[in-house]
């Protein structure tokens, strides 16, 4: 209202004034015609990732950017529209994330699980200093002290609780003693802020940014990947990473040894993505010769 009353005083007055922001109804008006003029590049992309599978409408895309932006995370626009690639030929199966912080990623997943009707989603995090914590990164190490990433759990709760689809499981734990209870699916896993979900111990979708120390990624990789369905998807986080290269030596070794279970792979916005042939063998070999 006051920004109605001065811009009718200046022109009663005959007055010359330069606005530093526009109405504050109007900004936020303008706002959501500006999201859907971002969205719009990405539909090309969403296409072609879906191949011939049918993508989502610009509508849902833009809904979902929408929703993520409001997140606290790295995840950009490009890493967005490519998870909405790929559920489109993803097999019905869990979604799992490994590495939370937030939850602006899991949001991305949590909601295209619920629109292909994914069993669960599985999110898997820690959220301490020092289970994340990077030995082969040293700015890293001195940095995260003085973070306390239990904040950030709170966060995530309050960023997914009412994300009711598809069913999802908290695990509060480091990735390791997550899979000793995942390994056990059917499986179902219980928490105060999500109710239950019924996981069925098969992947469609897995989203791997937990620790990028190259022990952990390729424990990650060798525990979880064998799970993945047949046309699932493998997302390594961070595979082009400034700070080191755990996920690119463990995705590598993953398409150098394993190629005839490839059926698709590429990187965007710094991730590999892999698309599976058929499901991985137990044991699964990703360590250094």
């Amino acid at each position: 209202m006051v920004y109605v009353f001065l811009l009718d005083f200046l022109q009663r007055h005959d007055l010359a004034l330069d606005w530093v922001n526009d109405m504050p109804l109007a900004a936020e008006a303008d706002h959501y015609v500006m999201m859907e003029q971002e969205a719009a590049p990405y539909m090309p992309l969403i296409a072609a990732v879906a191949d011939r599978a049918t993508p989502v409408s610009q509508d849902f895309f833009t809904a979902l950017l929408q929703g993520a932006y409001r997140i606290h995370g790295q995840t950009g626009g490009d890493k967005i529209a490519t998870f909405a690639g790929i559920f489109a030929s993803a097999p019905r199966g869990d979604v799992v994330e490994i590495g939370v912080l937030a939850g602006r990623s899991a949001y991305g997943l949590a909601v295209l699980g619920a629109h292909y009707e994914m069993p669960a989603m599985v999110v898997i995090d820690p959220w301490t200093f020092e289970d994340l914590r990077h030995e082969t990164s040293a700015e890293l190490v001195f940095r995260f002290p003085y973070v306390d990433f239990d904040k950030f759990r709170r966060g995530f709760i309050m960023n997914l609780r009412h994300v009711m689809r598809p069913p999802l499981a908290m695990l509060h734990t480091t990735s390791h003693d997550a899979y000793d209870t995942y390994r056990q699916a059917p499986i179902t896993i219980s928490s105060e802020a999500f109710g239950s979900a019924n996981l069925t111990g098969k992947i469609g979708v897995i989203h791997i940014d937990g620790n990028h120390d190259e022990a952990a990624v390729v424990q990650d990789c060798e525990q979880w990947l064998p799970h993945v369905l047949a046309d699932g998807w493998v997302i390594l986080d961070d595979y082009i990473w400034a700070h080191g290269d755990g996920p690119q030596l463990a995705g590598d070794r993953l398409l150098a040894r394993y190629p005839d279970h490839i059926k698709r792979v590429f990187v965007i916005e710094k991730g590999l993505f892999i698309q599976l042939s058929k499901p991985l063998p137990r044991p699964l070999n990703l360590r250094a010769d």
